[in-house]
């Protein structure tokens, strides 16, 4: 005997993504057209799929958004950072959906000359780069520069006020390239005069007494320039003293020893610096000039400025240019100096490290720099033969 049994199948439903029932809805997608961009790009705008409704945009600190109704980035008012962003996107179902993205700075252009401004005569400026190296200079038009190194031929170069630009392109590990610029000025040699004689100190009796130099009185600021070849070790002799041995308003120069030069202010205490050049006793002609102004004081040796720092000295002016002595202290008639002195000049002003170089470079072989060429002329200029 057979027992039926009934068995009742129920409905089958339509399951979601087939036909007749509720689609699966494609997943929330957020995009820009890169995931890194440059601080000087145009403003990303995102794309958005997926989405339900309107939705909002938020990242973390640092990046800004025109809109977070649109997800536009500005860029300009973001921080740059190595390290991404995380942008999240949030439709008003409350799905989300995030992207990374990068804000790169741009490439560090910087690089700079030693001065802005350079004489035709001077020796060819090389730049520092500060910031990715391995770039490509240019510059204006009559400006003659090497591509690869920034190294302007002066001389090649017309007298004129030239861009020079720095571009970070070729570098080899540039990120987001970069340029930056200086202005460089290429000027005019100073002026030259015949350079022939010399005068001969020969440490017995022989000195120069070239009487007061008023102009030099009440002069908080003041300089010197003069060339030298010495022929004694014992050079503890002034070279050049203003104002008197007795004076309490005096300066003088010693070359103290073949390595030194003493500098010697003499206010109400007086005051002393030493520094130290490089061998002077070689046989060969070398270029002294000191710029005082007030307490500071600047000594320079064949053009280059030997303290990196202004010196502190004691401040000079009243009657300071009364008895002015080149060679000799002037009341003692047994302490002579054994040298070859040329070229001594005195100024009323602080020459600048760019004046002591124009006068440095404009002396060659026959020729020699014309002070009074210079932008504040000498109040005295002491050929010493020529």
């Amino acid at each position: 005997m057979r027992i039926g049994i009934g068995i009742t199948i129920p409905e089958i439903s339509n399951l979601p993504g087939q036909s007749g029932g509720g689609a699966i809805p494609d997943p929330l997608v957020l995009s820009y057209s890169s995931s890194a961009f440059c601080a000087n790009a145009s403003d990303p705008t995102p794309t958005v799929t997926g989405n339900v409704g309107a939705g909002t945009y938020s990242s973390t600190a640092g990046l800004v958004f025109v809109s977070t109704s649109t997800g536009v980035v500005d860029i300009s008012a973001s921080t740059t950072s190595a390290t991404p962003y995380v942008i999240t996107y949030t439709d008003t179902n409350s799905a989300t959906a995030t992207f990374n993205l990068t804000l790169n700075a741009l490439d560090d252009a910087g690089f700079s000359y030693s001065e802005s401004s350079f004489p035709q005569n001077f020796p060819d400026p090389t730049p520092t780069i500060t910031g990715v190296s391995g770039g490509t200079f240019s510059g204006t038009t009559g400006l003659v520069i090497d591509a690869s190194t920034g190294v302007i031929d002066l001389d090649a170069s017309t007298i004129a006020s030239h861009t020079v630009t720095y571009n970070t392109t070729s570098s080899g590990s540039s990120v987001c390239p970069n340029t930056s610029t200086q202005t460089i000025d290429v000027v005019a040699a100073l002026a030259q005069a015949n350079n022939v004689y010399s005068m001969t100190f020969d440490g017995t009796n022989d000195f120069v007494d070239a009487g007061n130099i008023t102009a030099l009185n009440s002069q908080s600021a003041f300089s010197t320039s003069f060339w030298i070849n010495p022929q004694d070790t014992l050079l503890t002799v002034p070279v050049v003293l203003a104002g008197g041995i007795s004076s309490t308003n005096r300066f003088y120069i010693q070359l103290l020893n073949s390595t030194t030069i003493r500098y010697v202010s003499s206010g109400s205490s007086g005051n002393i610096v030493d520094v130290t050049v490089p061998l002077m006793l070689d046989g060969n002609w070398h270029h002294i000039a000191t710029a005082h102004s007030g307490t500071s004081l600047n000594i320079y040796f064949d053009g280059v400025k030997i303290n990196s720092t202004p010196l502190t000295i004691t401040a000079v002016s009243t009657n300071m240019g009364d008895s002015f002595t080149i060679g000799a202290y002037f009341t003692r008639a047994s302490n002579f100096l054994n040298s070859y002195v040329d070229e001594v000049g005195l100024f009323n002003t602080a020459l600048t490290a760019q004046e002591v170089k124009k006068i440095y470079y404009a002396t060659e072989t026959g020729k020699t720099a014309d002070l009074d060429d210079l932008t504040t002329p000498p109040v005295k200029w002491y050929r010493m033969g020529d």
